[in-house]
């Protein structure tokens, strides 16, 4: 699904290869890392609090980004912006 939804935030298939790119190199990245940081700081506290408070603040983070992403625009848009800017 965010796959495909990614082609909605898109006009052309440049800006859907790069926002592809993008999303889903960050997105491996954190699917990587998380898992180990959540028993790194298992063992580390010899607890499960802040392992939880982790995945409390990792949700905090999708909310805000999913926020952010349901707003009405188009990457290209804000591309341009950037350039009218240079």
């Amino acid at each position: 699904m965010a796959l495909t939804l990614i082609n909605l935030r898109t006009r052309s298939h440049i800006g859907s290869s790069a926002l592809s790119g993008f999303t889903q190199g960050v997105g491996y990245a954190v699917a990587c890392v998380g898992p180990f940081l959540f028993g790194v700081l298992h063992d580390a506290t010899s607890g499960w609090g802040a392992s939880f408070a982790l995945l409390g603040v990792a949700v905090l983070v999708l909310v805000t980004g999913g926020y952010q992403a349901c707003k009405p625009r188009v990457l290209e848009d804000s591309w341009h912006a950037v350039e009218s800017r240079v």
